[in-house]
């Protein structure tokens, strides 16, 4: 066999096995932490799996039906996510054990956010956890303009997590 020929199907497969890892990847978002004055404040959870749905929504420039300037484009029209148990952040002073509101926020290029919703789960008198953990939740952004969710616009997903309370002072012994 040619050594030119060979060393072309090496490079062949190099190129498809590598290609893999190009490829964005939003499944987990890493959260991070923000401080005020000299202190930090904790996050309630390590990190969020989110989901974007993606589908075709039917756009009409001059908004008169059927004259033939109709045309198809992708748009986000569900945020959801997934927030296990193993998820939540049990380290520091006040380790969190419930969470009581998720927002999903979905910003431009200039890091706007054209878009939101989210869901609270309220405290219950039971002594088990309000949010359904292991289970996929999801919401449908309210767009902040018309096409602002077009995949054109969706540059950035950011989620908002509240812990169960957030201004609860550490319990001494």
């Amino acid at each position: 066999m040619q050594p030119i020929i060979l060393l072309g199907i090496v490079a062949a497969g190099a190129i498809a096995m590598s290609s893999g890892f190009l490829a964005p990847e939003i499944a987990n978002v890493w959260v991070q932490n923000l401080g005020v004055g000299n202190a930090d404040l904790d996050t309630p959870v390590d990190h969020v799996a989110v989901d974007l749905d993606v589908g075709p929504t039917l756009v009409d420039p001059d908004e008169i039906p059927n004259n033939g300037d109709e045309f198809w484009k992708n748009a986000v029209n569900e945020c959801s996510w997934h927030i296990g148990i193993d998820d939540l952040n049990t380290d520091g002073a006040m380790p969190e054990t419930d969470i009581e509101e998720v927002i999903c926020k979905i910003t431009d290029i200039a890091d706007n956010a054209i878009a939101e919703c989210g869901m609270e789960y309220p405290e219950t008198d039971a002594a088990e956890p309000d949010y359904p953990f292991s289970e996929h939740q999801e919401c449908v952004p309210n767009e902040a303009y018309d096409g602002a969710l077009e995949l054109d616009n969706v540059h950035d997903v950011r989620v908002v997590v509240r812990g169960a309370n957030p201004t609860q002072e550490p319990q001494g012994p």
